[in-house]
């Protein structure tokens, strides 16, 4: 399977902001719930998402690790000194 470059429109300043601040107020109303059930799940699947994250780089995923401890770190910061992350 090959790349093909992603084709879009580029978005105005004012887009990106509008967009961003939907996208904000969306997720601020977003809840998960878990539920799990018996059913099976065919192996392929399993081994579809385990391909998925053995091709994850691994330079990839220290940078997503190191933004998540990051971010956690500050916001544990910030809760011992009473500042705001707003």
């Amino acid at each position: 399977m090959g790349f093909h470059r992603l084709k879009y429109k580029k978005k105005t300043r004012q887009d990106m902001i509008d967009l961003s601040t939907q996208f904000m107020n969306v997720m601020a109303t977003r809840r998960s719930v878990r539920g799990f059930s018996n059913e099976d799940i065919p192996d392929i699947v399993l081994e579809n998402i385990i391909r998925e994250v053995n091709s994850i780089k691994p330079s990839k995923l220290l940078r997503r690790l190191s933004l998540y401890r990051n971010k956690y770190n500050n916001r544990e910061k910030n809760i011992i000194t009473g500042q705001s992350n707003l």
